[in-house]
């Protein structure tokens, strides 16, 4: 039996690539689902008629830094409005982020 043993992965198409994006897609979508839930508690703070969110996904396609292709969710206002509703939307979702970061425990 040889000493010598190592381990290679195809990480194109077809490969590592699409096994990494398939097991990370769970995380992906626990991370956007709490992203929502807290713009929802934030929104039912901030306003009369509080929004709903809802995440769609997951998708790959953002391109990272490096040429290759991200996997990632969307949070999306359930009914959409215009002008100021809009905006306090948006700020809603971009205080919600933090509730979406993943970290190392242990």
């Amino acid at each position: 039996m040889s000493r010598n043993v190592s381990f290679s992965m195809n990480t194109g198409a077809g490969g590592g690539k699409d096994i990494i994006q398939e097991m990370a897609a769970p995380m992906i979508m626990d991370a956007a689902k709490s992203i929502a839930s807290r713009a929802e508690k934030i929104s039912s703070s901030i306003r009369v008629h509080p929004q709903k969110f809802d995440v769609e996904g997951p998708y790959v396609g953002l391109p990272n830094r490096r040429g290759g292709q991200r996997a990632y969710a969307k949070v999306v206002a359930v009914e959409p409005n215009g002008g100021d509703a809009y905006y306090n939307d948006y700020q809603t979702l971009r205080l919600a982020l933090d509730a979406g970061r993943v970290v190392k425990r242990g």
